[in-house]
Order: C-alpha cells, then sequence, then structure tokens
C-alpha cells in the first residue's frame, strides 16, 4: 500500500500503525496523504501522541478519538463521530462538520507499569458505550503479575492466558489509571567451595531485596582470598553462584639435632 504516515525516518502504510509506535516512545506522527476512517473503523490518538496533519486532509467516516495534539495545518472533514480533548486540535486545523457529524465524550486511560513492560497496546480510551476493557497483561523480570488495580475498576477476571477483562461500573466518566500489581520472585544465591560442589554458603530472598554478604569462610591450611565474582548489593533474577578461592599457607619444619649435624629447615 501507499505510504500514509511517518514517525522520524521510518515510514509506515497504516496511519494507525504509524500512531502505535510513536505511543511508545512520545513520537509525533507525520501525515503523508489523504487519509481517511472508514465506517465502523476508529483512530485513537493516544495521550503521549501528536499529528501532524502537515497540510494534508483527514476524512473520518468511523470514529476519532484525540487523546493527543493535532497540529500543524490541514483539515479534518469529519462526517462521523469525534471526541477529543478541549485544546488539542491546533488553531491551523479546519474541522468541517458533516450533517452526520457527532461528538462525544472520551476519557483517557493511562497505565502505571511499575518497571513493567507490555508487549502489544492496552485501550488508551473509553467512552459511555464501553462496559468491558481487554487488558493485555504486563511482564516483569523477576516478578509475577498479580493482576490491575485502579480506581473505576468495577471487577478483574482472568482472561486467557495473558489478559485480564476489567469492567467498568455504568456512568463512569473521566480518565483512568490502572497499576500493575508485582509479587518478587525468589532466587538463591549459593556460595561453593573451589571443587564448585560443596556448598559453604546460601542466601534465599526475594528479587531486588539487599543482599547481606557471609562471613569470610575458614579452612585448615588456607588463607580465604575471596569469591570469584563480586556479591551484588540485590538479589539479582535467577540468583546466582559465587565460588571461593583459597590460598595454601606456607609453613616450616625446623629439626633439632641436639648439636649434631645441622639440618636445614624445610619450608
Amino acid at each position: 500500500g501507499q505510504i500514509q504516515a511517518s514517525v522520524g525516518l521510518t515510514v509506515y502504510t497504516n496511519l494507525q500503525m504509524a500512531i502505535d509506535a510513536a505511543a511508545e516512545g512520545d513520537g509525533t506522527v507525520t501525515v503523508m496523504k489523504e487519509v481517511s476512517v472508514g465506517s465502523g473503523k476508529s483512530l485513537v490518538i493516544p495521550s503521549n501522541v501528536t499529528l501532524n496533519l502537515n497540510g494534508r486532509t483527514l476524512t473520518n467516516n468511523g470514529i476519532i478519538v484525540n487523546l493527543g495534539n493535532i497540529e500543524g495545518t490541514g483539515t479534518i472533514a469529519n462526517n462521523g463521530n469525534m471526541a477529543s480533548f478541549e485544546n488539542s486540535i491546533g488553531e491551523s486545523i479546519t474541522v468541517n462538520n458533516g450533517a452526520n457529524a457527532t461528538n462525544s465524550s472520551a476519557y483517557a486511560i493511562s497505565y502505571n507499569l511499575d518497571g513493567g513492560e507490555l508487549e502489544s497496546v492496552n485501550p488508551y480510551y473509553y467512552d459511555d458505550t464501553i462496559t468491558e476493557l481487554t487488558l493485555k497483561n504486563p511482564t516483569r523480570e523477576g516478578y509475577t503479575f498479580d493482576g490491575w488495580s485502579g480506581a473505576g475498576l468495577n471487577g478483574v477476571v482472568a482472561g486467557e492466558d495473558g489478559e485480564t477483562l476489567v469492567s467498568l461500573p455504568s456512568g463512569t466518566t473521566g480518565n483512568l489509571t490502572f497499576t500493575a500489581n508485582w509479587t518478587a520472585n525468589e532466587y538463591t544465591i549459593t556460595f561453593v567451595d573451589e571443587d564448585g560442589e560443596t556448598v559453604i554458603h546460601s542466601i534465599t530472598a526475594s528479587c531486588d531485596s539487599e543482599i547481606t554478604a557471609p562471613t569470610d569462610p575458614t579452612r585448615i591450611g588456607y588463607t580465604f582470598a575471596g569469591w570469584d565474582e563480586e556479591i551484588p548489593e540485590t538479589m539479582p533474577v535467577g540468583g546466582m553462584t559465587i565460588k571461593a578461592s583459597w590460598v595454601i599457607n606456607q609453613y616450616t619444619i625446623t629439626f633439632d639435632t641436639d648439636n649434631g649435624t645441622v639440618i636445614e629447615p624445610i619450608t
């Protein structure tokens, strides 16, 4: 297909795909050709994205939900439903409302992932027609996802693998924030002797919790020379094995020959 938009130096043949890509990095989408939102289709501009019309016309026969900013120069031919926050459309943009044009209230949904990551995009908005949302569950290295929380949640039900079904109470309005909750996994740091098998000490703790280094081990005839890896300050993901190093002590045998032939000491 023809190029519809660009994000930086990357071009896209689909405007919504460009917008979704820009949402991952608080970016700007530049429209490269005339674009139409078909009947029954939607175009969603999240709150951290700016859409630059770049002198083009955006024809809306479906629904445009603008939670971000539309700027530059250009025209929106609105023949469908357009939900937009105040001041999010620049003064240089001309909006021509057709006979069937409507406006509705839409509200932003933001996510506090608390160190987690999403492999795909979750819903950016809701309106009075939406009572249930399907949220992709985030992942976080070293942690187990414990579900979403936030004001406005009526119920949370486990869906398919990696998804959560969230229902919204009737009459819900206003912007929402959903927070990811986590439980830290437990891992073990094992301290072994130089043979790599004999366990000297072990520490089991939650991921990222503080670690107290063990006291130096002792071994008859040897001086402890340290560990082969630096002991971390906090429990790492997956734990680790750390091996002891030793230096052989030197001793001297002296011989008392009771005034006989001198025998040199052995060290």
